[in-house]
Protein backbone atom coordinates (compact mmCIF):
# COMPACT_ATOMS: atom_id res chain seq x y z
CA UNK A 1 0.00 0.00 0.00
CA UNK A 2 1.32 3.37 -1.25
CA UNK A 3 0.51 6.78 0.32
CA UNK A 4 -1.57 9.45 -1.48
CA UNK A 5 -1.56 12.40 -0.51
CA UNK A 6 -2.84 15.97 -1.60
CA UNK A 7 -3.63 14.09 -5.16
CA UNK A 8 0.58 12.72 -4.95
CA UNK A 9 1.56 9.12 -4.18
CA UNK A 10 4.39 8.40 -2.09
CA UNK A 11 6.57 5.54 -1.17
CA UNK A 12 7.69 7.10 1.88
CA UNK A 13 5.76 9.24 5.04
CA UNK A 14 6.06 12.89 3.67
CA UNK A 15 8.61 15.42 5.29
CA UNK A 16 6.81 18.25 3.94
CA UNK A 17 3.20 18.93 1.71
CA UNK A 18 3.84 18.34 -1.98
CA UNK A 19 1.91 19.77 -4.21
CA UNK A 20 -1.28 18.25 -5.88
CA UNK A 21 0.08 15.80 -9.03
CA UNK A 22 -1.80 16.28 -12.01
CA UNK A 23 -3.62 13.37 -12.94
CA UNK A 24 -6.12 14.22 -16.35
CA UNK A 25 -5.34 16.73 -18.94
CA UNK A 26 -7.65 19.63 -18.74
CA UNK A 27 -11.04 18.90 -19.04
CA UNK A 28 -13.93 21.38 -20.15
CA UNK A 29 -15.76 21.97 -16.62
CA UNK A 30 -19.73 20.80 -17.20
CA UNK A 31 -22.66 21.38 -15.19
CA UNK A 32 -24.85 18.44 -14.19
CA UNK A 33 -28.27 17.33 -16.26
CA UNK A 34 -31.03 16.51 -14.34
CA UNK A 35 -30.42 12.92 -15.47
CA UNK A 36 -27.61 13.04 -13.25
CA UNK A 37 -28.57 14.77 -10.23
CA UNK A 38 -31.40 11.80 -10.18
CA UNK A 39 -28.88 9.43 -11.01
CA UNK A 40 -27.68 10.41 -7.31
CA UNK A 41 -29.26 8.26 -4.56
CA UNK A 42 -28.26 9.32 -1.03
CA UNK A 43 -26.54 6.71 1.33
CA UNK A 44 -29.12 4.83 3.65
CA UNK A 45 -27.28 5.89 6.56
CA UNK A 46 -28.24 9.15 5.92
CA UNK A 47 -31.11 10.88 7.49
CA UNK A 48 -31.68 13.78 5.18
CA UNK A 49 -34.66 14.75 7.48
CA UNK A 50 -32.67 15.28 10.82
CA UNK A 51 -29.90 15.99 8.41
CA UNK A 52 -31.42 19.29 7.57
CA UNK A 53 -33.66 20.18 10.30
CA UNK A 54 -33.51 23.88 11.37
CA UNK A 55 -32.02 24.41 8.18
CA UNK A 56 -34.22 27.37 5.86
CA UNK A 57 -32.23 26.75 3.01
CA UNK A 58 -30.80 23.58 2.78
CA UNK A 59 -27.55 23.90 0.11
CA UNK A 60 -26.95 20.50 -1.57
CA UNK A 61 -23.81 20.91 -4.28
CA UNK A 62 -22.63 18.59 -6.40
CA UNK A 63 -19.00 17.70 -7.69
CA UNK A 64 -17.37 15.86 -10.50
CA UNK A 65 -14.81 14.19 -7.51
CA UNK A 66 -12.91 11.52 -9.72
CA UNK A 67 -12.29 10.13 -13.77
CA UNK A 68 -11.37 7.01 -15.19
CA UNK A 69 -8.42 7.35 -17.60
CA UNK A 70 -4.65 7.01 -17.19
CA UNK A 71 -3.18 10.19 -15.55
CA UNK A 72 0.03 12.22 -16.66
CA UNK A 73 1.96 10.17 -14.19
CA UNK A 74 1.06 7.19 -16.12
CA UNK A 75 -1.53 5.72 -13.50
CA UNK A 76 -4.50 3.79 -14.64
CA UNK A 77 -7.79 4.54 -13.09
CA UNK A 78 -10.95 2.10 -13.57
CA UNK A 79 -14.18 1.80 -13.05
CA UNK A 80 -13.71 -0.02 -10.39
CA UNK A 81 -11.64 2.54 -8.93
CA UNK A 82 -14.72 4.96 -8.92
CA UNK A 83 -17.34 2.38 -7.57
CA UNK A 84 -14.42 1.87 -4.92
CA UNK A 85 -14.66 5.38 -3.45
CA UNK A 86 -18.80 5.74 -3.96
CA UNK A 87 -19.08 2.68 -1.82
CA UNK A 88 -16.75 4.46 0.70
CA UNK A 89 -19.34 7.02 1.37
CA UNK A 90 -20.91 9.11 3.45
CA UNK A 91 -17.06 10.99 3.64
CA UNK A 92 -16.77 14.49 4.93
CA UNK A 93 -14.89 17.37 3.72
CA UNK A 94 -13.19 19.94 4.75
CA UNK A 95 -11.26 23.12 3.54
CA UNK A 96 -8.07 22.04 2.15
CA UNK A 97 -6.60 18.71 3.15
CA UNK A 98 -5.18 18.39 6.58
CA UNK A 99 -1.59 18.20 7.05
CA UNK A 100 -0.21 14.79 7.13
CA UNK A 101 2.28 15.34 9.91
CA UNK A 102 -0.99 16.95 11.70
CA UNK A 103 -3.74 14.02 10.70
CA UNK A 104 -2.86 12.67 14.58
CA UNK A 105 -2.99 15.50 16.69
CA UNK A 106 -5.34 17.90 14.53
CA UNK A 107 -9.25 17.84 14.93
CA UNK A 108 -11.15 20.25 12.06
CA UNK A 109 -14.69 20.31 11.76
CA UNK A 110 -15.68 19.25 8.34
CA UNK A 111 -17.67 21.95 6.43
CA UNK A 112 -19.38 19.40 4.20
CA UNK A 113 -20.49 15.83 4.18
CA UNK A 114 -20.52 13.98 1.27
CA UNK A 115 -24.02 11.83 1.24
CA UNK A 116 -24.57 9.98 -2.42
CA UNK A 117 -23.33 9.26 -5.52
CA UNK A 118 -23.21 8.34 -9.13
CA UNK A 119 -20.90 7.32 -11.76
CA UNK A 120 -22.02 8.65 -15.50
CA UNK A 121 -19.55 8.19 -18.11
CA UNK A 122 -15.87 8.79 -17.21
CA UNK A 123 -17.03 10.77 -14.19
CA UNK A 124 -18.29 10.10 -10.17
CA UNK A 125 -20.14 12.80 -9.19
CA UNK A 126 -20.49 13.22 -5.33
CA UNK A 127 -23.39 15.01 -3.72
CA UNK A 128 -22.95 16.95 -0.62
CA UNK A 129 -24.47 19.06 1.91
CA UNK A 130 -23.19 22.10 3.76
CA UNK A 131 -24.66 22.86 7.07
CA UNK A 132 -26.15 26.46 7.66
CA UNK A 133 -22.59 27.50 9.57
CA UNK A 134 -21.02 27.46 7.12
CA UNK A 135 -22.52 30.54 5.29
CA UNK A 136 -19.39 31.69 3.67
CA UNK A 137 -18.46 28.89 1.77
CA UNK A 138 -21.84 28.44 0.86
CA UNK A 139 -21.43 31.76 -1.08
CA UNK A 140 -18.27 31.09 -1.87
CA UNK A 141 -19.57 28.06 -4.41
CA UNK A 142 -22.26 29.73 -5.46
CA UNK A 143 -20.43 32.64 -6.34
CA UNK A 144 -17.89 30.65 -7.97
CA UNK A 145 -20.84 29.11 -10.11
CA UNK A 146 -21.72 32.29 -11.29
CA UNK A 147 -18.33 33.71 -12.22
CA UNK A 148 -17.90 30.55 -14.10
CA UNK A 149 -14.66 29.38 -12.16
CA UNK A 150 -16.55 26.29 -10.32
CA UNK A 151 -14.50 25.94 -6.96
CA UNK A 152 -12.24 22.76 -7.25
CA UNK A 153 -12.19 19.55 -5.06
CA UNK A 154 -9.54 17.27 -4.25
CA UNK A 155 -9.79 13.65 -2.66
CA UNK A 156 -7.23 12.33 0.11
CA UNK A 157 -6.23 9.07 0.76
CA UNK A 158 -4.48 5.94 -0.06
CA UNK A 159 -4.03 4.00 -3.29
CA UNK A 160 -2.24 0.56 -4.02
CA UNK A 161 -0.51 -0.39 -7.63
CA UNK A 162 1.09 -2.73 -10.00
CA UNK A 163 3.01 -2.03 -12.77
CA UNK A 164 1.66 -3.35 -16.02
CA UNK A 165 4.49 -2.45 -18.60
CA UNK A 166 4.82 1.67 -18.63
CA UNK A 167 1.38 2.06 -16.80
CA UNK A 168 0.29 1.55 -13.18
CA UNK A 169 -2.87 0.18 -12.37
CA UNK A 170 -4.58 1.83 -9.62
CA UNK A 171 -5.36 -1.72 -7.79
CA UNK A 172 -7.32 -0.05 -4.57
CA UNK A 173 -8.16 3.39 -3.08
CA UNK A 174 -8.95 4.07 0.02
CA UNK A 175 -10.46 7.77 0.44
CA UNK A 176 -10.08 9.99 3.55
CA UNK A 177 -12.04 12.65 2.57
CA UNK A 178 -13.21 15.09 -0.84
CA UNK A 179 -11.73 17.96 0.37
CA UNK A 180 -12.46 21.97 -1.01
CA UNK A 181 -9.14 22.95 -2.75
CA UNK A 182 -8.19 26.41 -3.97
CA UNK A 183 -8.18 27.67 -7.38
CA UNK A 184 -5.90 25.12 -9.81
CA UNK A 185 -5.30 23.19 -6.94
CA UNK A 186 -7.77 20.50 -7.77
CA UNK A 187 -5.95 16.61 -7.51
CA UNK A 188 -7.59 15.62 -11.31
CA UNK A 189 -8.06 18.86 -13.53
CA UNK A 190 -12.15 19.21 -13.87
CA UNK A 191 -12.53 18.28 -10.32
CA UNK A 192 -15.12 21.10 -9.17
CA UNK A 193 -18.58 21.84 -8.24
CA UNK A 194 -21.08 21.31 -10.83
CA UNK A 195 -24.39 22.88 -9.23
CA UNK A 196 -26.15 23.72 -6.06
CA UNK A 197 -29.42 22.59 -5.19
CA UNK A 198 -31.73 23.13 -2.42
CA UNK A 199 -33.86 20.42 -0.92
CA UNK A 200 -36.69 20.43 1.14
CA UNK A 201 -38.15 17.87 3.22
CA UNK A 202 -40.58 17.15 0.60
CA UNK A 203 -37.29 16.16 -1.51
CA UNK A 204 -37.92 18.60 -4.16
CA UNK A 205 -34.83 20.06 -5.93
CA UNK A 206 -34.25 23.72 -7.18
CA UNK A 207 -31.54 23.55 -9.39
CA UNK A 208 -29.87 26.08 -11.38
CA UNK A 209 -28.87 25.44 -14.57
CA UNK A 210 -26.35 26.69 -16.05
CA UNK A 211 -28.42 29.38 -18.19
CA UNK A 212 -29.88 30.19 -15.31
CA UNK A 213 -27.04 31.39 -13.59
CA UNK A 214 -25.82 33.16 -16.61
CA UNK A 215 -29.36 35.10 -16.83
CA UNK A 216 -28.86 35.81 -12.94
CA UNK A 217 -25.91 37.67 -13.07
CA UNK A 218 -25.79 41.42 -13.46
CA UNK A 219 -23.17 43.57 -15.31
CA UNK A 220 -22.37 45.45 -11.39
CA UNK A 221 -22.15 41.88 -10.26
CA UNK A 222 -19.97 40.86 -12.75
CA UNK A 223 -17.68 44.24 -12.42
CA UNK A 224 -17.14 43.56 -8.61
CA UNK A 225 -16.42 39.90 -8.69
CA UNK A 226 -14.50 39.27 -12.07
CA UNK A 227 -13.11 43.01 -12.97
CA UNK A 228 -10.73 41.11 -14.93
CA UNK A 229 -13.54 39.83 -17.22
CA UNK A 230 -14.23 43.31 -17.78
CA UNK A 231 -11.20 44.48 -18.58
CA UNK A 232 -10.44 41.42 -21.20
CA UNK A 233 -13.97 42.33 -23.32
CA UNK A 234 -13.42 45.92 -23.13
CA UNK A 235 -9.38 45.00 -24.54
CA UNK A 236 -11.09 42.75 -26.72
CA UNK A 237 -13.71 45.13 -28.01
CA UNK A 238 -11.12 47.59 -28.78
CA UNK A 239 -8.97 45.27 -30.49
CA UNK A 240 -12.18 44.89 -32.51
CA UNK A 241 -12.45 48.51 -33.11
CA UNK A 242 -8.60 48.46 -34.26
CA UNK A 243 -9.24 45.83 -36.56
CA UNK A 244 -12.20 47.34 -38.40
CA UNK A 245 -10.08 50.28 -38.92
CA UNK A 246 -7.75 48.79 -40.55
CA UNK A 247 -9.88 47.42 -42.83
CA UNK A 248 -11.43 49.90 -43.09
CA UNK A 249 -8.15 51.81 -44.50
CA UNK A 250 -7.25 48.81 -46.65
CA UNK A 251 -10.27 48.75 -48.55
CA UNK A 252 -9.92 52.31 -49.45
CA UNK A 253 -6.20 51.21 -50.55
CA UNK A 254 -7.32 48.32 -52.41
CA UNK A 255 -10.04 50.75 -53.58
CA UNK A 256 -7.87 53.41 -54.64
CA UNK A 257 -5.43 51.13 -56.46
CA UNK A 258 -8.06 49.70 -58.49
CA UNK A 259 -9.44 53.11 -59.84
CA UNK A 260 -6.19 54.33 -60.43
CA UNK A 261 -5.67 50.70 -62.81
CA UNK A 262 -8.78 51.53 -64.32
CA UNK A 263 -7.44 55.19 -64.98
CA UNK A 264 -4.35 53.99 -66.30
CA UNK A 265 -5.94 50.95 -68.64
CA UNK A 266 -7.80 53.56 -69.99
CA UNK A 267 -5.10 55.87 -71.15
CA UNK A 268 -3.09 52.66 -72.59
CA UNK A 269 -6.21 52.00 -74.52
CA UNK A 270 -7.06 56.01 -75.77
CA UNK A 271 -3.65 56.40 -76.79
CA UNK A 272 -3.08 53.17 -78.70
CA UNK A 273 -6.74 54.38 -79.90
CA UNK A 274 -5.12 57.61 -81.14
CA UNK A 275 -2.39 55.76 -82.69
CA UNK A 276 -4.38 53.84 -84.69
CA UNK A 277 -6.44 56.11 -86.36
CA UNK A 278 -4.05 58.60 -87.13
CA UNK A 279 -3.23 55.69 -89.57
CA UNK A 280 -6.33 58.07 -91.61
CA UNK A 281 -5.56 61.17 -93.77
CA UNK A 282 -9.47 62.36 -94.37
CA UNK A 283 -11.48 63.54 -91.08
CA UNK A 284 -14.49 62.36 -92.27
CA UNK A 285 -12.91 58.90 -92.73
CA UNK A 286 -10.96 59.06 -89.21
CA UNK A 287 -14.18 60.13 -87.82
CA UNK A 288 -15.79 57.28 -88.95
CA UNK A 289 -13.32 54.58 -88.05
CA UNK A 290 -13.26 56.28 -84.40
CA UNK A 291 -17.13 54.47 -84.46
CA UNK A 292 -16.40 51.49 -85.69
CA UNK A 293 -12.57 50.87 -83.46
CA UNK A 294 -13.46 49.34 -80.14
CA UNK A 295 -11.57 47.19 -77.83
CA UNK A 296 -11.04 46.45 -74.37
CA UNK A 297 -7.50 45.43 -74.58
CA UNK A 298 -4.55 47.01 -77.07
CA UNK A 299 -4.62 43.45 -78.85
CA UNK A 300 -8.66 43.36 -79.19
CA UNK A 301 -7.80 47.26 -80.79
CA UNK A 302 -5.46 45.87 -82.82
CA UNK A 303 -7.39 42.85 -84.24
CA UNK A 304 -10.61 45.09 -84.51
CA UNK A 305 -8.70 47.46 -86.47
CA UNK A 306 -8.13 44.80 -88.79
CA UNK A 307 -11.61 44.69 -89.19
CA UNK A 308 -12.43 48.39 -89.22
CA UNK A 309 -9.80 48.97 -92.33
CA UNK A 310 -11.83 46.06 -94.21
CA UNK A 311 -15.07 48.02 -94.25
CA UNK A 312 -13.68 51.27 -94.18
CA UNK A 313 -12.12 49.97 -97.79
CA UNK A 314 -14.86 48.70 -99.40
CA UNK A 315 -16.42 52.80 -99.06
CA UNK A 316 -12.88 54.57 -99.96
CA UNK A 317 -13.13 56.13 -103.40
CA UNK A 318 -10.54 55.94 -106.41
CA UNK A 319 -7.63 57.79 -105.84
CA UNK A 320 -8.01 59.01 -102.50
CA UNK A 321 -5.85 57.57 -99.90
CA UNK A 322 -6.66 57.80 -96.91
CA UNK A 323 -4.08 55.48 -94.93
CA UNK A 324 -0.82 57.48 -94.62
CA UNK A 325 2.20 56.20 -95.15
CA UNK A 326 1.30 54.79 -98.68
CA UNK A 327 3.94 52.87 -100.59
CA UNK A 328 5.73 54.26 -103.18
CA UNK A 329 4.59 52.48 -106.48
CA UNK A 330 1.07 51.84 -104.84
CA UNK A 331 -2.01 53.02 -105.76
CA UNK A 332 -3.38 55.30 -103.09
CA UNK A 333 -5.69 53.18 -100.74
CA UNK A 334 -3.65 50.19 -101.21
CA UNK A 335 -2.80 50.46 -97.19
CA UNK A 336 -5.94 48.25 -96.64
CA UNK A 337 -6.19 44.85 -95.55
CA UNK A 338 -5.59 41.95 -98.04
CA UNK A 339 -4.58 45.37 -100.21
CA UNK A 340 -7.52 45.18 -101.57
CA UNK A 341 -8.09 48.05 -104.57
CA UNK A 342 -11.51 49.57 -105.22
Amino acid sequence: MKRLFCGEILKTPPKKILDAETLFFSDDAELCSEEILKDIKIDPVVDVTKMIEGDPAPFFPTIKAMRIGVSGNKRRYSMENLEQVKKQLPLYGYLGHIKEKDRDSEFRNPVTVWIGGTIHGEWLYLKGYVPPEEDNLRKKIALSLKVGKPMPVSILGFMQLKLQGEVHDVLNIQALSVDWANDKMEGIPGAQVTTVSSEQKSNQEDTMTREEIIAALSLADIKKERPDLVTTLQSEMQESDEEKKNRDEEKKKTETLEKENVDLKKKILDTHRVVLLAEIKDENVRALADGLLTGETTEKLDENWKLVKEKLGKIEKPGMPIITGAAEGKKPGSEFVNEDLL
